[in-house]
């Protein structure tokens, strides 16, 4: 198991491009991999706890003061107040004590479910490191209550991909960086994130993979 693991890790090592990016294609196949050794409930925890981790570096990039939740009718006028009381670092908190526990898992996750929709549905993409933040929670809160193995087989790169389908790890990557990886807002994307991003994608690589790994295998 482990010289398989070590030889995916050490491939997509490979596949991280230029720009410090470890593209979409790169990730299904490490991802791939790892379910093919693992059995399929350790698979899952394996992808939750690694969502979970990329979500933990991407929370200090986000602030409802970036928010507008005026712009948005789906943000009631006191969701500010509770937001401001319960952070996006508690709701993860929450949640990831389900890791696991898929069949009581829905019911306690609705409320969390809800809080962080409206929570990052009300900033704008112009608040890059805002909203790349606020989806990176939120794909490691929903990996509780739906299976985060949603792959396109075909798809190389982000842009080939249903936006729904894109993992938390790519949104945290975009709030590390402050930088989209590659043009598809031409505008958004920028060399001077290029180093923190490859920076972040070592660590997915390395410590995120590790401690996802020995969680997936110890529970």
């Amino acid at each position: 198991m482990r010289q398989a693991l070590a030889e995916a890790r050490r491939h997509a090592e490979t596949e991280i491009d230029e720009r410090g990016h470890l593209p979409y294609g790169a990730r299904r196949r490490l991802l791939n991999a790892v379910d093919e050794v693992l059995a399929s409930q350790n698979g899952r925890i394996f992808r939750t706890t690694l969502l979970f981790q990329c979500a933990e570096v991407a929370i200090p990039f986000w602030s409802l003061d970036g928010c507008d939740p005026a712009k948005s009718d789906k943000v009631k006028p006191e969701m500010k107040t509770f937001l401001r009381e319960r952070s996006f670092k508690d709701i993860l908190h929450d949640a990831k004590l389900l890791i696991g526990r898929w069949s009581e898992s829905y019911d306690q996750l609705s409320l969390i479910m809800y809080d962080i929709a409206q929570c990052y549905a009300s900033a704008d993409i112009s608040n890059l490191r805002i909203w790349a933040s606020g989806l990176a929670c939120a794909r490691a809160v929903e990996a509780i209550a739906i299976d985060s193995k949603l792959w396109n087989e075909e798809a190389e790169y982000e842009g080939e991909v249903d936006p729904d389908m894109l993992d938390g790890a790519y949104f945290a990557s975009i709030a590390v960086a402050s930088s989209m990886p590659r043009s598809i807002y031409p505008e958004l994307s920028s060399r001077s994130g290029d180093a923190a991003r490859r920076g972040f994608w070592k660590w997915y690589l390395s410590d995120a993979f590790d401690r996802s790994l020995k969680a997936a295998t110890t529970i």
